[in-house]
């Protein structure tokens, strides 16, 4: 009888370390790391290219994101052998690999997840910086830049805060990139 009820507190004391582990493990918030650190500590391969594919027809050409929109794509595979979230701020640039192509603008924070050993791929938020330029396909390769200067950072916060993913906030970025800077704008702070 002194051995059964042993034997049930000792179960009921696996169950109970067992539940609460598993609880403190789903409540456990992967690190969110930015992707330049990510990159520079070799915990990814990236590619970043345009999102648009030249071969498709589109009735609307930017509806599915060419110059503004979700017109970037990303592909990430992981070095590393844990969970961790990559994060992409607004208002920093991309910068193509050929130069007769557009710089981009990131106009919306993002994070992607980096799962141990595999590979993620999505489309994220940006706009053309350059009306003169070319928009980018899914031929032309990006690199992470630096983030933009405080007044195009304050103009890419204010449409991502206002949800301008548009064509207004596509000419508005390429009026302030282009021709010099709107006083206006320096006033404009992030969230």
């Amino acid at each position: 009888m002194l051995l059964k009820f042993s034997l049930n507190v000792l179960i009921s004391l696996l169950l109970i370390t067992g539940i609460n582990a598993q609880d403190s493990l789903a409540n456990k918030k992967p690190p969110i790391i930015p992707i330049n650190e990510a990159i520079e500590k070799g915990m990814l391969e990236l590619k970043i290219c345009g999102a648009y594919d030249p071969r498709f027809f589109y009735e609307v050409l930017d509806r599915e994101g060419v110059h503004y929109g979700k017109c970037m794509a990303i592909v990430l595979k992981s070095n590393i052998d844990s969970f961790v979230l990559l994060k992409l701020d607004c208002g920093t640039m991309l910068i193509p690999t050929d130069s007769s192509v557009q710089e981009m603008l990131v106009t919306h924070n993002a994070e992607f997840p980096l799962y141990p050993g595999e590979t993620y791929s999505t489309r994220f938020y940006a706009m053309c910086a350059q009306l003169h330029n070319k928009a980018p396909n899914i031929e032309t390769t990006f690199r992470i830049g630096e983030m933009a200067d405080s007044s195009l950072l304050s103009l890419a916060c204010y449409i991502d805060a206002n949800y301008i993913q548009n064509m207004l906030g596509q000419h508005a970025v390429w009026a302030f990139y282009g021709s010099g800077r709107f006083r206006g704008f320096k006033t404009l702070r992030c969230r």
